[in-house]
């Protein structure tokens, strides 16, 4: 999964597909495409390339009461025709029943608690439950997780420069232009507050400890799940060790790694808060100490995403011991607690006649 920027300064490889794609929108009538930074009524693209390497965009109509939007996929040679949908309450031959947010895996587009595979055909999909499912309520943290790095990359993403130590600079220098050529979205207005805010770091790094805790908590759900009382799964041997004393222990290292390097991260954001809290405007040399917490929680972060990954692709799952687990009665027991209150029995009745 990798969501690009929107239409100010995306990737050189996204601007190379997007003159034609421009064409094709604006044969489209009631469709507008920026001119110029200042237009309001700008659709903004949306760019996300699956794991099958094609690459999707989405327009979205800012003007359009009902929310307009328009899909296109790039294959690696050419464009293909846009689908249309809106998101509007009334129905219409262009709506496609896409209600809330997307959701982009494995080639597919999920929404909500369906799994749209055409885009242009809304029977074209299969429906299954998106309220249950452990790997779903990981998927559903950790894309919360890009989207908080995404949003943060839009502010990390301004250029101080020109801004001079505090007062800016009485040379004319096009600070816009500058930023423009170096890849910048844009500039950081005000020169005081160029020089002396560190709130962008703050954002990333809390973005990150956010996500190591995620990153923790599917550690333990795993390590607990390969131990011995439990044996659901198994960890291939490189994520593992052997115990020191007890030959027939497996202990998951990489696992119990991520969890002590997550509390290092949230280590870090402290470390951060606490060196700005107590600075004046402008610029200090205590905010040279914050370096290393940066690179270290990024550091960090990736390795332990990759660590994650690799696991789950080596994991072997006990399935039948999965299943007997399963078999329990007790799981079911809140079932029929609720198939009587739908019979008219009311709750607190059929908690203690089922209990």
């Amino acid at each position: 999964f990798r969501r690009y920027t929107r239409s100010k300064g995306f990737p050189k490889e996204i601007s190379v597909l997007y003159s034609p794609l421009v064409k094709i929108v604006k044969n489209k009538s009631k469709w507008h495409v920026m001119e110029d930074e200042n237009d309001e009524r700008m659709t903004y693209p949306e760019f996300n390339r699956f794991d099958d390497g094609r690459i999707m965009v989405d327009f979205r109509n800012r003007g359009s009461g009902n929310g307009n939007d328009l899909f296109s996929f790039y294959d690696g040679k050419g464009w293909s025709k846009m689908f249309q949908y809106n998101n509007g309450n009334q129905p219409n031959k262009m709506n496609y029943n896409f209600y809330g947010s997307f959701k982009f895996m494995h080639g597919k587009l999920y929404q909500g608690g369906s799994i749209r595979y055409g885009l242009a055909n809304s029977d074209d999909n299969f429906k299954y439950d998106g309220n249950n499912g452990l790997f779903l309520a990981y998927a559903d943290a950790l894309f919360r997780d890009v989207d908080r790095l995404y949003v943060t990359y839009g502010r990390v993403n301004e250029n101080p420069l020109g801004a001079g130590p505090i007062g800016g600079t009485s040379i004319p220098i096009d600070r816009k232009s500058t930023a423009k050529m170096l890849g910048f979205h844009g500039i950081i207005e005000n020169s005081i507050d160029a020089t002396s805010t560190r709130d962008f770091v703050i954002e990333y790094v809390a973005a990150v400890a956010i996500l190591m805790t995620n990153l923790s908590r599917i550690s333990e759900d795993f390590a607990i799940w390969s131990t011995s009382e439990f044996s659901f799964i198994e960890l291939s041997d490189e994520f593992t060790s052997p115990s020191s004393v007890m030959p027939q222990k497996k202990n998951p290292d990489l696992l119990e790694l991520t969890r002590g390097k997550t509390a290092q991260v949230i280590g870090n954001l402290t470390t951060i808060l606490t060196t700005v809290k107590g600075l004046a405007s402008g610029y200090n040399r205590d905010l040279q100490q914050i370096k290393s917490s940066i690179w270290s929680t990024s550091k960090i972060s990736t390795d332990a995403l990759l660590v994650i990954k690799l696991m789950l692709m080596t994991v072997t799952v006990n399935k039948e011991k999965m299943k007997k687990a399963a078999e329990s009665g007790n799981l079911i027991a809140l079932d029929l607690a609720e198939k009587l209150v739908l019979k008219g029995i009311p709750f607190r009745i059929s908690h203690n006649v089922i209990g």
